[in-house]
């Protein structure tokens, strides 16, 4: 029973890592831009991943990793991108 009570915590603690979702550019009217500069949302995907890296960090493994992934997208959407 010890064995699996560990599995099922990594499995939670673990299994359901933070993946790199879709980012979409708006523009001023709130709509999607129909062309997105990839250089542009690789170099804010990058900021804003050292961002959710740190809170990741400073919040511990229980909350660490919601905290890191609302992080992440508040960074992505004060750069002016929403989560797609």
């Amino acid at each position: 029973m010890r064995k699996e009570a560990v599995a099922i915590l990594s499995a939670l603690l673990f299994g359901c890592s933070t993946s790199d979702s879709h980012f979409v550019k708006l523009d001023s009217s709130g709509k999607i831009e129909p062309y997105t500069d990839s250089e542009a949302l690789q170099r804010a995907l990058a900021d804003c991943k050292i961002t959710e890296e740190q809170v990741r960090a400073n919040e511990g493994v229980l909350f660490g990793r919601a905290a890191a992934r609302t992080a992440l997208e508040n960074c992505m959407r004060s750069k002016g991108y929403v989560k797609s």
